[in-house]
């Protein structure tokens, strides 16, 4: 890929994601490098080969100062998926007010690509999951089941209905299985209560162009190509 690295160091690196209800991500000492601990498997189809990238910055010391990528970075390595890599997906995450409920609650949300879905290989009590491509999606949303039995009253006949999230609606397209045991990617008692379109996420349109932000809640994972090793992909993702 190009390097666009305003004269730092084009570096991903490649972390294992584990299980033990958390996400342990262990940082690189020599770079493009991969270190990573087993601890069990994870409830996912070949769960051994589902990584978390990340894009390292780095300060005069050459410590590492930022592991969260910039948005035209974190774009351009989803549009420009390597061939090592199988699916790639990017997931914001957010808190907002969901007030379409007369209570107005707090609810976590996340802002995913259609890829996040397969990864992770999600089961539904009903309806689909969001499968337009980036750009191309219309304002949907998948709920969890918690989100569901708690905000919804486990409305039987709750697809095609309308949520509002802060000031946007969205349209109820499905509902996850109670049994979906959802990635700590963001934190380790996190639960998302609602999954939209990642064209939808809240990074602002001025801010999406700049090299110089780093954003911690704009994440991206991934699933590698059969065969490949993590070192492979760290090594051929830093030499791009």
């Amino acid at each position: 890929m190009q390097v666009f690295n305003l004269g730092r160091a084009n570096i991903y690196h490649v972390s294992v994601v584990t299980t033990l209800s958390c996400v342990f991500v262990v940082m690189l000492v020599a770079m493009g490098m991969l270190h990573s601990l087993y601890f069990s498997p994870l409830p996912y189809p070949d769960s051994e080969r589902i990584v978390k990238l990340e894009y390292p910055m780095f300060d005069e010391n050459g410590n590492e100062s930022s592991e969260a990528f910039n948005y035209p970075s974190l774009m351009h390595l989803y549009e420009h998926k390597p061939a090592a890599m199988e699916q790639l997906a990017m997931v914001h995450y957010a808190e907002q007010l969901l007030t379409s409920d007369a209570g107005a609650p707090q609810v976590e949300s996340a802002y995913v690509s259609p890829q996040w879905f397969s990864i992770f290989d999600m089961p539904l009590a009903m309806g689909r999951v969001i499968t337009e491509p980036v750009d191309e999606s219309s304002p949907v949303a998948v709920l969890s089941f918690q989100a569901w039995q708690n905000h919804f009253n486990s409305d039987p006949n709750i697809l095609n209905k309308t949520l509002r999230l802060d000031e946007r609606e969205f349209t109820i397209v499905g509902v996850a299985a109670e049994r979906f045991y959802e990635p700590n990617l963001k934190k380790l008692t996190h639960n998302t209560a609602v999954w939209l379109p990642w064209q939808y996420n809240l990074t602002s349109e001025e801010a999406k162009p700049y090299w110089w932000n780093r954003y911690a809640l704009n994440l991206m994972v991934g699933k590698l190509a059969t065969g490949i090793e993590h070192e492979q992909v760290s090594l051929s993702l830093s030499n791009e």
